[in-house]
């Protein structure tokens, strides 16, 4: 085991520094926050505009992938769509939101309402983008 002889000091008049060697500097740290007093777990802070995540997109039903009950025990319905500027999206509903795509035209241009995420990971040796959309 190693032993060194140098003394690690703290000043007493100011807690608020560190020294870990006598060889460093002091580190100045903030006095610590005292939490809220009371059973408020919310506070207002200020008010600002909403913006709903969720967006329209036109796009052609090309596939359909069925329903499934997916790892979280939720009935899971996808279909393939190929979007209006060629991006190919997979659109899925969860719940009771999959009836609104059961009975849809194989073929035909449906707008979709829902919120957009992407997914970007390599695909044979190049990054490729998916498009999901969750109505």
């Amino acid at each position: 085991m190693f032993q060194t002889n140098e003394a690690t000091t703290v000043p007493e008049q100011d807690t608020n520094l560190t020294i870990e060697n006598s060889d460093q500097t002091p580190v100045q740290h903030s006095p610590a926050q005292t939490p809220p007093t009371g059973d408020k777990r919310v506070v207002f802070v200020a008010t600002g505009e909403y913006e709903d995540p969720r967006k329209p997109f036109t796009c052609r039903y090309v596939d359909d992938y069925g329903e499934i009950t997916n790892a979280h025990g939720k009935l899971q319905r996808s279909i393939g769509t190929i979007c209006q500027d060629g991006t190919r999206m997979l659109v899925s509903a969860f719940g009771a939101r999959t009836a609104e795509l059961k009975g849809l035209a194989l073929g035909s241009t449906y707008t979709f309402y829902g919120k957009h995420k992407t997914k970007t990971e390599p695909y044979n040796g190049t990054m490729s983008t998916s498009h999901f959309l969750n109505l």
